[in-house]
C-alpha cells in the first residue's frame, strides 16, 4: 500500500467516484479506500482524490500526483515530502485496528 520512493512515497488507492460524500473510507484489500463525491469526468475525480489525499496526510496538494491509473479506480499516487513511517502513523491513527 505505502512504500517508499525517491522523494516521497506511493500510495495505492481504490477510488469510489461518484460517492454520496467525500472521504476516506478505510481500507480495500492492500489500498486505501476513497470515496469522492465528483463524476469520473474530464478528470473532476481525479482531482477530488488529489484534494482528498492531501488532506488526509496534512499536505499541501501540489505534493499529490497520480503516478499511475488515471482512468481506473486503482491507482497509484506519488506524495512527495512524505516518508513511509509517518504516512503509517497517520493512517493507523485514522482508521485504529479493531
Amino acid at each position: 500500500m505505502i512504500t517508499d520512493v525517491d522523494g516521497g512515497i506511493a500510495l495505492t488507492v481504490h477510488v469510489q467516484a461518484g460517492a454520496k460524500r467525500t472521504a476516506a473510507i478505510g481500507f480495500h484489500g492492500d489500498a486505501l479506500k476513497l470515496a469522492v463525491a465528483a463524476a469520473p469526468r474530464e478528470g473532476n475525480a481525479n482531482e477530488a482524490v488529489v484534494a482528498l489525499v492531501a488532506n488526509v496526510f496534512g499536505v499541501h496538494a501540489r505534493q499529490v500526483e497520480i503516478a499511475s491509473g488515471g482512468t481506473s479506480r486503482r491507482k497509484r499516487l506519488l506524495i512527495l515530502d512524505l516518508g513511509a513511517l509517518d504516512a503509517m502513523a497517520i493512517l493507523q491513527a485514522k482508521f485504529p485496528a479493531k
